[in-house]
């Protein structure tokens, strides 16, 4: 049996997030046999870069190719890989304590008919950042960063009707009150409906649609998606998902949604900004998005034991979690996060408020993506469906359509 332990500079070349494969040495430093090891990486924030990816690993599982041995899984794939055998099953490599160091919605995501077949790498959550310099212009109150205080969506509706200003009255914004960085994404969207009671828009089995797209949750909003945009014209349309930062960053909107990512990205504005509380609706719930990177093994690879050893080391180390926060200021899927002190936080120049409502969110309203073999189907029919919607499109009518266009592909993964 080949043993030893994964070199340090493992934790140094995962996380650099372009899209490569890889080929990892395992094994004794300095003697003995080494093993090398086929690593598939993809970046998260280009979604051609996902679907290469995710082409390349299915032609390979498809041929029972032993070519890959460790896959970077995009979580809301975990499902869609379970059902097709295309993951080895880990539980015998982790131990309960081991995945008991997980937060628990990263390591239910990772979870697939009770097997632990892809461990939690990173995480992420939302935050509501604001320009504090519009915020003054427009004589609008801060908002507080204390969660037992968050705004409602009701609330940020009225602020961002104040903050959107033609200051040169030319008939057109020149600041707007409000944007989604993920603009009409599941990932950034579903926390509106589940929200408002609306659950995440698929059925426990995770292949059933029906009444689940057009329930009252997710018609109101919906319905407020639709009226940000086309009724009461706070936010700007046309506007694609990889520019609504640089608005922002531009002082050209008062308010955004985006990730944690921000607290790193936004070092660099030319003006006084804060965060607040991801918003709720008026009579629910308090609900955030999580969820990024998992990782793991082929079933076909000839080096399954040293291929979990290197996701134990990715997953669970110190060294690869201190260097995913303190380098790459990206956020571990263990519990570590929640253990940061005020003086390491200090040291990346996040705001204290920034990393307090991180690890509250993260403990409290962190709601993973749906688990469903039919994810991608559902994912792209749901964010034209939300696009539709910005554009004008009839909410209830459109909700209506996605989830019949839905519930035919889900049929083809019922057996």
């Amino acid at each position: 049996m080949r043993t030893g332990k994964v070199v340090a500079l493992v934790g140094i070349l995962v996380w650099l997030g372009a899209l490569l494969t890889v080929p990892f040495l395992v094994g004794p430093a300095t003697a003995g046999e080494r093993v090398t090891l086929n690593m598939v990486v993809s970046d998260w924030t280009l979604p051609e870069f996902r679907d290469f990816v995710k082409k390349t690993y299915e032609a390979q599982m498809g041929a029972e190719s032993p070519g890959i041995d460790v896959l970077g899984v995009d979580v809301p794939l975990v499902a869609s890989y379970g059902i097709r055998n295309y993951l080895l099953p880990l539980d015998s490599y982790f131990t309960k304590e081991d995945q008991e160091g997980w937060l628990p919605e990263a390591r239910e995501a990772g979870i697939f008919n009770g097997k632990l077949i892809a461990p939690p790498g990173r995480t992420s959550t939302q935050l509501l950042y604001y320009n504090k310099k519009l915020f003054r212009e427009a004589g609008v109150d801060f908002p507080s960063s204390d969660p037992a205080k968050r705004l409602t969506w009701e609330q940020v509706a009225e602020l961002a009707k104040k903050l959107t200003r033609d200051t040169n009255n030319d008939g057109k914004p020149d600041t707007w009150g409000i944007i989604f960085h993920q603009v009409s994404r599941p990932y950034q969207m579903l926390p509106l409906p589940e929200s408002a009671g609306g659950g995440n828009g698929v059925g426990p089995d995770g292949l059933t649609v029906r009444g689940y797209l057009t329930n009252a949750g997710w018609q109101r909003a919906a319905r407020y998606y639709s009226d940000l945009f086309n009724a009461w014209k706070v936010a700007p349309t046309g506007v694609a998902p990889e520019a609504t930062q640089d608005l922002f960053l531009a002082g050209r909107v008062a308010m955004i949604v985006t990730g944690d990512w921000g607290l790193a990205l936004f070092k660099k504005a030319q003006f006084e900004w804060a965060v607040a509380p991801h918003p709720y609706f008026q009579g629910g719930k308090a609900v955030t998005p999580t969820g990024s990177w998992h990782w793991g093994v082929s079933p076909f690879s000839r080096n399954k034991e040293e291929a979990a050893k290197l996701i134990r080391f990715i997953t669970l180390d110190k060294r690869s979690l201190d260097f995913l926060f303190d380098k790459l200021s990206r956020l571990p899927a263990h519990k570590q996060i929640l253990a940061y002190t005020p003086q390491r936080i200090a040291a990346l120049g996040f705001p204290k408020e920034g990393y307090d409502l991180i690890q509250y969110e993260l403990k409290n309203t962190a709601r993973h993506r749906p688990k469903t073999p039919g994810y991608l189907e559902w994912e792209d029919i749901v964010t034209t469906t939300l696009e539709d919607i910005r554009n004008g499109a009839n909410p209830e009518e459109a909700l209506r359509k996605a989830e019949a266009r839905i519930h035919g592909q889900f049929l083809k993964y019922r057996r």
